[in-house]
């Protein structure tokens, strides 16, 4: 996984694919809860780009982003919680 702390296009409205997982979290108040859903590293893997980090969940980026940028600033809508749950990475960080 990429080492990059953030990306320049983390700077404009919308996430994009090639984030990192930390600035995406800084970014929207709904990351933490979408990405967790989703089985995304957001505790280990925050300095890989979202792209790697759907790709080693076995996901697709260009559905994860989607979500992300879909995603209402109020993480308890229904929206949010009808993603599968997912579990910690078990690093003892969460």
């Amino acid at each position: 996984m990429s080492d990059a702390t953030s990306c320049s296009n983390c700077t404009n409205s919308s996430i994009s694919a090639d984030c990192t997982v930390d600035a995406t979290v800084k970014k929207s108040p709904s990351a933490q809860a979408v990405l967790d859903r989703y089985g995304i590293d957001t505790c280990c893997g925050g300095s890989a780009s979202l792209r790697e980090a759907a790709l080693h969940a076995h996901l697709d980026p260009d559905v994860v982003v989607a979500s992300l940028n879909a995603a209402p600033d109020d993480v308890t809508t229904t929206a949010s919680r009808a993603l599968p749950q997912a579990t910690s990475c078990g690093c003892g960080h969460r």
